[in-house]
């Protein structure tokens, strides 16, 4: 059974999110077009909307956690 999307997360659960979201974006953001940021903010959206997902379903590892964000946007590790 998954946990409920609904639980709170603490300042170093967000701080890791967080750390972990830029480094995946300085890898994935290669793949958008900088001039287009209604394509880059969606992706960004959807990157941090799949680590948060990843985390709260038990992956806290982040390094595991960085390589299943940037394998859901489709970059290759």
């Amino acid at each position: 059974m998954d946990p409920p999307d609904n639980i709170a997360l603490g300042p170093e659960e967000l701080s890791t999110i967080y750390k972990v979201f830029d480094a995946a974006w300085a890898v994935a953001r290669h793949g958008y077009d900088a001039d287009n940021p209604v394509s880059t903010d969606a992706a960004r959206v959807r990157l941090a909307n799949a680590l948060l997902a990843f985390y709260r379903r038990g992956l806290t590892d982040p390094g595991e956690l960085e390589m299943a964000g940037l394998r859901m946007m489709g970059v290759s590790t």
